[in-house]
């Protein structure tokens, strides 16, 4: 993409967010660069854009937008109140204190009246951090705090979360809400640094659901895995290595 739009010319020197969508909007972004957005307000959302209404987004680059407080910052990339769709994208090098350093599905509080969803498509998402540590905060790469997220035919890799006091640090993760995974590729994602942090072992049985034909890179624990569906290629037992699903999941949500 050629054109950029940017709220500062490095992402060390921006002082608002990108873009920001209406609840009453209905809006496509195509063919552009989003970057150097930068938040460092209490509760800042959205580095790159902060979507309430309807939203699509598609042959964009969101990238090096920043959301961080001492103690809060939510979405790097992109933070989703709203219905929402990435399509042929990447979402890369943003960062986020609290969660979802490439993009979060955000607390609404309204689920039950206006539910929320982002469905994600043919994209990357990489190369993004999240520093914060406690059960409600995580996923350098995608976090759900409430709402649905729906990947599909995509990757996501290394993204990195940068403390060493979260043992919720993992590239998707959900604090609430739903992520459902098909023909996705979770891999090399790291905390510190170090390749550990893909995804949890509630994988496939809470809010992270194998909708089919994922390869998922190294899991925390083999606690949350359906051990006739799941086969460890290493065969090692440990949760470390790489794991391919046996087999098609029952088709849910995508």
């Amino acid at each position: 993409t050629t054109t950029i739009i940017q709220a500062g010319t490095a992402s060390t020197t921006g002082d608002r967010r990108v873009f920001t969508v209406g609840g009453t909007a209905s809006t496509t972004i195509q063919d552009l660069t989003i970057q150097n957005g930068r938040l460092t307000a209490s509760s800042g959302e959205g580095g790159g854009i902060l979507n309430h209404g309807t939203t699509t987004v598609e042959r964009v680059h969101v990238r090096e937008n920043y959301v961080q407080y001492s103690t809060s910052g939510y979405g790097g990339g992109i933070s989703n109140k709203g219905t929402l769709t990435v399509r042929d994208s990447a979402i890369l090098y943003n960062h986020a204190y609290s969660q979802g350093g490439g993009l979060n599905s955000s607390y609404t509080g309204t689920q039950s009246t206006r539910p929320t969803s982002a469905t994600i498509i043919n994209t990357t998402i990489a190369f993004n951090t999240q520093s914060a540590a406690s059960a409600t905060v995580g996923g350098s790469g995608i976090f759900a705090r409430e709402g649905t997220v729906y990947v599909l035919n995509s990757t996501v890799v290394e993204n990195n979360h940068l403390s060493s006091n979260n043992s919720y640090a993992y590239a998707i993760n959900t604090g609430g809400g739903t992520v459902y995974l098909k023909n996705t590729i979770v891999a090399n994602n790291k905390k510190q640094g170090t390749y550990l942090r893909d995804i949890s072992g509630a994988y496939d049985t809470s809010g992270i659901i194998d909708s089919g034909n994922n390869i998922i890179s190294k899991i925390s624990s083999t606690s949350g895995l359906n051990t006739n569906t799941w086969y460890d290629q290493s065969s090692s037992g440990a949760g470390d290595d790489v794991y391919r699903k046996v087999g098609s999941a029952t088709p849910t949500g995508i």
